[in-house]
């Protein structure tokens, strides 16, 4: 009976060794369409694993992980509540997670090792204690309220002001991306100038309240335009001296609110705006991501015919289930070119819902020429030249063409910056993460310097 009783036991403590492999910290990088980007994975047992995954390099944080299965080496753990079903499937081996992810049609590779990230270095990033006032503040949107912080010079007095508005997704009041936050270093930067700087959470994120994904560039134009009414009223803000600066589709946004005089803006910076279509600009974005993988031009026209074919369909009105039958013909050609089992229903399904959301069905058609056309203030326009994302050579002369009634316009183009404009070497999104800067200091003063001509 002893000896039945220590096999069990040993049994026992053998089944906890393994399950403490698991246990604990680990870090990485997820791979997917040519993109790498950093988690962190958190397993913990009680009657069955439990776990989350942090996306370090989309700001996403504690997301549960469900049906999570360790058994002889392999992993096995899904993402709870995220489109897609994604999924990751794995092996330990020497301390070493690696395996593959799936996610719809697409597939990519993960690795993981125990412990803690090493330290992202930001040194841009301002650190408290600062030299000027902070004040938590909010504002009524277009439909709900929203959440932001106001920097001030400690001395008393009546500022200009300028307010910074977010690129396209769910941005927070320091436009996080990759550890980077812009906005803040941009609003430290601009108030230790004398400039009062407005950041705020888009609707549905942090503190704001609303749902992101009930709106549209428009919809958003109208929260920027609140907070606009609530620096008009305050009495340590000029109303004759607000400004907006506005990144990517933030650019959009101070376009739309600049082309009406009643709105009585001083003056806007477009940082990497657009100035052609939204439908031109992903066209562009698809092309770049596959010179970015090298995929072969075959693959891209037929991808783009599949993209082209669904934004026809989906202008004309047509239901999901008719544009899902008209596009598998396409898709199974792509499969067969690919040399890639694709399931055709699924792929054009995903396809119909990334193109048909209420915000991509008003960007796909928003043309920024109609409201730069009737902008009669003054305008800084800022581009990389490595900017991936807002081509200068696609955006810029449509730009200029827009203005040219506009005798107040001045353009500067920044050599070797990306779109977030950090001094790049290939401009690709794939790099954003891996570049310490988080904004050009060269930039910074030509912004700053501007704006000050345009208050004094």
């Amino acid at each position: 009976m002893n000896k039945i009783l220590k096999l069990a036991l040993f049994l026992l403590l053998l089944i906890n060794s393994f399950s403490n492999e698991l246990i604990g910290d680990w870090y990485g990088a997820l791979n997917v369409s040519g993109t790498s980007l950093k988690i962190n994975v958190h397993f913990q047992k009680k009657s069955t694993f439990i776990g989350t995954i942090d996306i370090v390099s989309q700001n996403a944080k504690g997301i549960l992980l469900t049906d999570i299965h360790f058994n002889k080496g392999l992993v096995q753990f899904k993402m709870k509540g995220i489109s897609g079903n994604p999924s990751f499937n794995g092996e330990l081996k020497k301390g070493i997670i690696e395996g593959e992810y799936f996610q719809n049609s697409l597939k990519g590779s993960f690795v993981l090792k125990r412990g803690n990230p090493p330290k992202i270095n930001r040194p841009q990033t301002p650190k408290a204690p600062f030299s000027y006032l902070q004040e938590e503040c909010s504002f009524q949107g277009q439909k709900s309220l929203m959440f932001g912080t106001l920097t001030l010079p400690k001395e008393k007095g009546v500022y200009p002001v300028v307010i910074l508005v977010s690129g396209s997704g769910p941005q927070d009041r320091d436009e996080t991306i990759f550890m980077h936050k812009p906005f803040l270093v941009l609003a430290d930067y601009l108030t230790k100038r004398g400039i009062a700087v407005f950041r705020y959470d888009d609707r549905g994120v942090g503190k704001s309240k609303g749902k992101f994904s009930e709106a549209n560039t428009f919809d958003f134009a109208q929260d920027t335009k609140g907070a606009l009414n609530y620096l008009q009223n305050r009495k340590d803000i000029d109303p004759l001296k607000i400004g907006i600066i506005g990144h990517s589709e933030g650019a959009s946004i101070a376009d739309i609110l600049a082309s009406d005089s009643n709105n009585k803006l001083a003056f806007i910076v477009r940082l990497a705006g657009i100035g052609v279509s939204g439908h031109k600009v992903l066209k562009f974005q698809r092309k770049q991501g596959f010179i970015e993988k090298k995929i072969d031009s075959k693959l891209y026209h037929k991808n783009e015919e599949i993209f082209d074919k669904a934004f026809e369909l989906i202008k004309k009105g047509l239901d999901k289930k008719s544009i899902v039958i008209q596009l598998l013909p396409i898709v199974e050609s792509y499969s067969k070119l690919s040399k890639q089992k694709i399931d055709g229903p699924n792929y054009a399904q995903v396809i119909y819902k990334a193109l048909s959301s209420y915000w991509m069905r008003s960007f796909l058609e928003l043309d920024a020429s109609i409201y730069l056309s009737k902008i009669k203030i003054p305008v800084l326009i800022m581009n990389g030249t490595l900017d991936k994302q807002v081509d200068i050579e696609q955006n810029l002369p449509v730009i200029r063409e827009a203005l040219k009634g506009n005798k107040k316009v001045k353009i500067e183009l920044l050599d070797g910056l990306n779109h977030l404009f950090q001094k790049a070497k290939t401009g690709e999104v794939s790099e954003y993460q891996t570049i310490e800067e988080t904004f050009n200091k060269k930039a910074l003063k030509i912004l700053g310097d501007w704006i000050q001509k345009q208050v004094n």
